[in-house]
């Protein structure tokens, strides 16, 4: 399964790094495929499983993917020692150490989001970043060990469960226990929906905001003259 942060890396310029093809024959394994389409052996691959069987196949994939935890960060290491750099693992961070206020995000809107930090840094302001690499299974663990100590932190994201708010944010605040989230403030923020642009100007405007009070859910850059007022 291919995943991209659909739009702005999917119909924009920017330069990538290509290892040599040397280098990724020396680091992936043979291409070996348990299950191939083959005319001569006709057979179904991931076929529809009724009620006797449908709750343990979902218990077994969710079980796999919590166990996959070791393999990636093993493959990880591997990467960043074959490649010279780092790609994957859970987590990344960025200036967090002494930082007042964390923002936690993912995909191409993390670029824009170290360049803010980096100006509100020559203006005195202490922001850091933490980045998630690995979505699923969500790094509970990782994101709390991280940010025990930090108790104002904001989440943006380019997705929403309707009717609920912020996926990740959801997530974020879930990896902390119920007896720590009373002083801690976590906030929310959606944007970007449908590949509009998110600005570092946008960026401040919530970083700001937090800084004075937390917010449950706010749509960043919401154009509300284009919504009825029954709406709002």
């Amino acid at each position: 399964m291919v995943c991209m942060d659909g739009f702005i890396l999917t119909h924009a310029f920017e330069p990538v790094d290509v290892p040599d093809q040397k280098e990724v024959d020396n680091f992936l394994p043979p291409f070996r495929p348990t299950n191939i389409v083959d005319p001569r052996w006709p057979r179904g691959i991931g076929l529809f499983a009724d009620p006797r069987f449908y709750m343990e196949t979902r218990y077994i994939l969710h079980r796999a993917m919590e166990k996959s935890e070791e393999t990636i960060k093993k493959v990880s290491q591997d990467f960043a020692k074959a490649f010279g750099r780092d790609s994957g693992g859970f987590i990344k961070t960025y200036k967090l150490k002494d930082a007042d206020v964390v923002v936690i995000s993912m995909g191409s809107l993390v670029g824009t989001i170290k360049d803010l930090i980096d100006q509100l840094e020559e203006e005195g302001k202490k922001i850091g970043l933490l980045q998630i690499c690995s979505y699923r299974p969500f790094p509970r663990k990782e994101i709390y060990n991280t940010l025990k100590d930090k108790m104002n932190i904001v989440v943006v994201e380019k997705s929403i469960s309707l009717g609920r708010g912020g996926i990740l944010a959801s997530d974020v605040r879930w990896s902390f226990p119920r007896a720590e989230k009373k002083d801690r403030n976590i906030s929310s923020f959606i944007a970007g929906l449908g590949g509009r642009n998110i600005t570092k100007n946008d960026l401040r405007y919530m970083v700001e905001k937090v800084e004075k009070e937390p917010v449950e859910l706010e749509f960043l850059g919401l154009k509300k003259e284009l919504i009825a007022e029954k709406d709002l």
